[in-house]
């Protein structure tokens, strides 16, 4: 699976960050409810050695929407939020995608990139739900995974690394509220 991920890095830009190529991943997580376990991890990892600077620690370093609909979630972003949005190949960042391509969006504005977007997909006889995935910026991921989950968390995909992204972890809060961790590479956002 770790290879696959790997495969799946883009080369540039927040949208890199993402593992959503991963089959399992889409629409494995809730909502923002996760930031209550933020600033503990954050803490916790501050003292690593490799840890990014002390106002990244702590911070939501990406969010993702996966929803059923990308057009009109794309529609619906732009009205209400004002965001821009641009669709790739989930594959390959530097081109649209193909008729039946998976894709990626990614919303901007002001020249911003904000968050990105895939669609769910589902295996057969599976239902999952839209939702938004924040990904939480820690110190070091392999310490703050291993607190979330002396603290009543769990462990959904052990950490990894994924090519010119950083070193991630998929967790779960103590009431089942999944987010990610990361530390970024150096040069991070």
């Amino acid at each position: 699976m770790k290879r696959y991920a790997e495969e799946q890095a883009r080369p540039e830009g927040p949208a890199a960050r993402s593992p959503v190529g991963r089959r399992w991943f889409i629409g494995a997580f809730a909502a923002v409810p996760a930031l209550a376990v933020a600033v503990p991890l954050a803490e916790a990892a501050a003292s690593a050695e490799s840890a990014p600077s002390g106002d990244e620690v702590g911070s939501i370093w990406w969010n993702e929407l996966q929803v059923k609909d990308t057009e009109r979630a794309r529609a619906f972003y732009a009205k209400v939020a004002g965001w821009t949005s641009n669709t790739t190949a989930l594959d390959d960042a530097s081109r649209p995608p193909a008729q039946g391509e998976s894709e990626y969006t990614t919303f901007t504005s002001k020249g911003r990139e904000m968050a990105g977007a895939t669609k769910i997909e589902e295996a057969e006889g599976e239902e999952r739900e839209p939702r938004w995935v924040p990904y939480i910026q820690v110190a070091n991921v392999d310490a703050a995974a291993r607190l979330a989950e002396e603290m009543g968390g769990k462990i959904i995909e052990p950490a990894f690394d994924l090519a010119k992204v950083g070193r991630m972890a998929l967790m779960e809060d103590p009431e089942g509220v999944p987010f990610g961790l990361v530390t970024p590479r150096t040069g991070g956002r």
